[in-house]
């Protein structure tokens, strides 16, 4: 479900942008691949299965490369119904063991609107092909996201990141734009903070990105604050990505 996770925010407000009132913007993953980067819907909701497949040249999620800097394909199944959601998500990643370990998410969580406010809460389970003991960095993550017009803002709460079990607070904020009549801008800001930096394996962090989405393509620049040579943290990348959605 993390995916490209700011190609989900910026898909996502595009939609909003570009439909206007009465219209949803697609909210569950993949194009709410990060929850921490989704965009509530803001109309009616139909019970809807479908299925997304997608590529980019470098898996990212807050900031931080999942696949070493290489590329990735990743697809999913979603089903929602009156605003209830499930779906499972997949993709390469290097974070498990052995080393080319893919990534699956579950995820359930239910969305809608309350005046011009539009909402989606989301619990997803993180996994990950385990085989070395005590190598197990599964992880949970409760998600409250909401939109307001071209504003986007949440919070995420992380249980056991890292190989020692640390939680976690994500804070997120973001706003859109529409450039020119099929092409929106989105620009993101992230605050990750954990309750024991060793644990984590990480310290903590404020990411931040500007994406350009146009159709099923886009096109995204990302970066922390973190020192270049932090775990999993890179320099400044560009990343292309590129995401279709199936009816089944």
């Amino acid at each position: 479900m993390k995916n490209v996770k700011l190609l989900a925010l910026s898909t996502a407000v595009a939609g909003v942008l570009m439909a206007g009132p009465g219209m949803s913007a697609e909210t569950n993953p993949p194009a709410n691949h990060a929850m921490d980067a989704s965009v509530p819907m803001t109309g009616s909701i139909m019970n809807d299965l479908s299925g997304n497949v997608g590529a980019t040249s470098n898996y990212m999620w807050r900031g931080q490369t999942q696949t070493s800097g290489d590329a990735a394909v990743q697809g999913g199944v979603d089903y929602s119904n009156s605003g209830l959601y499930v779906g499972i998500w997949t993709s390469n990643s290097t974070l498990g063991t052995p080393i080319t370990s893919p990534e699956t998410d579950f995820y359930v969580g239910y969305k809608g609107t309350a005046g011009s406010l539009g909402y989606d809460v989301n619990v997803t389970a993180y996994k990950y092909l385990q085989t070395a003991a005590g190598n197990d960095i599964d992880w949970n993550e409760l998600n409250a996201n909401f939109s307001m017009g071209a504003i986007t803002f949440g919070l995420g709460y992380t249980s056991s990141y890292g190989s020692a079990d640390s939680t976690g607070t994500y804070l997120q904020a973001g706003y859109g734009m529409t450039v020119g009549k099929e092409s929106s801008l989105t620009f993101h800001v992230g605050n990750y903070g954990f309750d024991n930096n060793a644990a984590a394996l990480i310290d903590d962090y404020v990411d931040y990105s500007v994406t350009l989405a146009n159709g099923a393509w886009s096109f995204m620049f990302s970066d922390t604050d973190l020192n270049a040579d932090t775990y999993r943290d890179r320099d400044p990348v560009f990343v292309v990505s590129w995401e279709t959605t199936v009816e089944l």
